[in-house]
């Protein structure tokens, strides 16, 4: 996994939570020293313990921390590469050419990425989409905080459901609406 979304966590447990449970956090054990750089690539599994961390030094839910997390990265990662959605006009918009567009260009720029699949299954303009989600890791959570962080974004207001469809591959339908 790319070490900005490493450092992007750090940065946001500071914020969210506080210095000193990113230092409980950070703590090295006989797993991983937790030293991060925006350009290392690290195991999944190390980040999925820092999110442990978080839930048993703060006492929140795994969810919570993951949308939260969700919510706050789309900010930041438009803000390092703007480019990724400087032709769209819309949260629907931009959540339909995630595959298309998006994972394409990121993939450019770190080729060993390992990023979930989106498939578009339904689309009425910038009001309605449903998006099928493919990906073992299973932040589908993360995923829906993505898109309310794209909300945000475009100062829009949306509803956003999911289900799980199939364990295997692991798949969830998001369907996602505007409001207002």
């Amino acid at each position: 996994m790319k070490g900005a979304v490493f450092t992007e966590f750090i940065e946001f447990v500071e914020e969210s939570y506080g210095f000193d449970t990113a230092d409980v956090m950070l703590e090295p054990d006989e797993n991983s020293d937790k030293i991060y750089t925006q350009a290392g690539n690290y195991p999944f599994e190390e980040l999925v313990a820092l999110v442990l961390s978080v839930h048993e030094t703060e006492k929140v839910e795994l969810e919570e921390i993951l949308f939260k997390f969700g919510r706050y990265l789309f900010g930041k990662l438009i803000r390092m590469a703007p480019f990724l959605i400087s032709d769209s006009n819309s949260t629907i918009e931009v959540i339909s050419k995630v595959d298309t567009y998006i994972h394409i260009e990121v993939k450019k720029l770190y080729p060993e990425a390992e990023l979930p699949k989106f498939h578009v299954l339904k689309i009425e303009g910038v009001e309605y989409l449903e998006i099928e989600y493919v990906s073992e890791k299973r932040l589908e959570i993360l995923a829906k905080g993505l898109m309310m962080g794209a909300s945000d974004y475009f100062k829009e207001s949306i509803d956003v459901f999911y289900e799980v469809v199939n364990e295997e591959p692991y798949t969830v339908i998001f369907k996602v609406r505007k409001i207002g």
